[in-house]
């Protein structure tokens, strides 16, 4: 099911940035958190934070990224 607020930036401005944690699939704790096939996909906003689950198209043309690598910040 979609989730979570639209990133809070300006879409046309900031949607380079924006990644996938989980690309049509889910981890929920109803299958054990184990990767279920699923036609929504996570999305996080690097710039204010925000993470949504969308079945949106523009979900294709994103970059995969991982929530771990986010928390550490940019690579010095």
């Amino acid at each position: 099911m979609s989730g979570g607020s639209v990133c809070a930036c300006r879409e046309g401005v900031l949607k380079s940035v924006w990644i996938v944690l989980q690309r049509h699939c889910n981890h929920s704790a109803f299958a054990g958190y184990a990767r279920v096939a699923s036609g929504y996909s996570e999305v996080y906003c690097p710039v204010c934070g925000h993470v949504w689950r969308t079945k949106a198209k523009y979900v294709d043309a994103l970059h995969n990224g991982d929530w771990a690598q986010e928390q550490e910040g940019p690579a010095r």
